[in-house]
């Protein structure tokens, strides 16, 4: 199926992306059973850019000098600000709905390239951005068995994060073209993580790899590899999120914006909510009728979002 010029390279991206991102929640979960939120985000962000470092090191010249403003505010929306965000509000929102939670990306996308960009978008599109934000609204608003949830306050934290992703989508597009995914992920995820690094190595992180929690649940089970403690069980989620839902996942993405377009690309966080929704049901994650009310409006988004409008 080819919707607006987009065939199987770009739908193929866009499914091995949602794999991958919408499997993020999970792993945040797991490392916060040992980890802060804030030792979450600077572990995730100083593995994804030690995993990255080796392939970059001698690219510098790839990226002209006017450009590296932009890199470093891809960086920091499109990575470290975001790591920080979500980990803080997973503290207080299952790993399901903070999953759904990023079906807003494409919402603000579509805002900011008409609020800055000045592009105007098909009525098709609005109809399902805005199809895509009622759902999330829905999802995040009320609780499992109804009610109003009292945890607002942390999606807010994930609507903010999916806005720093938007702006960082349209930086890629618009003013670091001619880049190769490499270099402009890892440079990105680097100048992203040198903060973390530094705040780092003021923490506890390394006492808190060999302790072991009481009482906690749901460490992490690899029964083909012997983790001795919670903390280092946590550290292997964190270090798998790095690897994955940053540094490859980030190159993919790249490459994905490149050969589609901001709107096409952002809309792979409509597709996360499924593979979360999976691993919050593994995980037993209370979900209610509220939730697949939110879900089928997002999918309902996904279909128009990337449907022509006809005359």
């Amino acid at each position: 199926m080819k919707t607006e010029g987009y065939g199987f390279k770009q739908w193929t991206l866009l499914m091995i992306l949602a794999l991958i991102w919408g499997s993020s929640f999970i792993l945040m979960k797991r490392g916060l059973l040992a980890y802060p939120p804030d030792q979450v985000a600077a572990i995730r962000m100083c593995v994804a850019a030690l995993c990255l470092l080796p392939w970059i090191a001698h690219r510098f010249r790839e990226v002209p000098i006017n450009r590296w403003k932009f890199v470093a505010a891809s960086g920091f929306l499109g990575n470290a600000i975001p790591a920080f965000l979500f980990a803080f509000a997973q503290t207080h929102v299952n790993s399901s709905v903070a999953g759904m939670l990023n079906s807003l990306t494409p919402v603000f996308t579509l805002l900011l390239s008409f609020f800055i960009l000045k592009k105007t978008s098909k009525k098709v599109h609005v109809i399902g951005v805005l199809l895509g934000l009622i759902g999330a609204l829905i999802i995040i608003v009320f609780r499992s068995k109804g009610g109003i949830s009292g945890d607002l306050n942390y999606g807010l934290l994930i609507a903010l994060a999916t806005l720093c992703y938007a702006g960082s989508i349209l930086i890629i597009k618009t003013k670091l073209g001619g880049i190769p995914s490499l270099p402009l992920a890892g440079f990105a995820v680097s100048i992203g993580a040198f903060p973390y690094s530094i705040y780092l190595l003021f923490t506890d992180f390394g006492k808190r790899f060999t302790a072991d929690i009481a009482n906690a649940v749901n460490p992490i089970e690899l029964p083909w590899l012997h983790i001795p403690s919670l903390g280092s069980s946590s550290f292997a989620a964190i270090a798998l999120l790095a690897i994955m839902g940053t540094a490859i996942a980030l190159l993919l993405f790249n490459s994905l914006i490149r050969s589609s377009s901001a709107l096409f690309a952002s809309s792979v966080t409509y597709l996360i909510p499924l593979v979360a929704l999976f691993w919050g049901f593994s995980d037993h994650e209370q979900l209610g009728v509220y939730h697949l009310i939110g879900l089928l409006s997002i999918l309902s988004g996904v279909y128009l979002i990337n449907r022509p409008e006809t005359s």
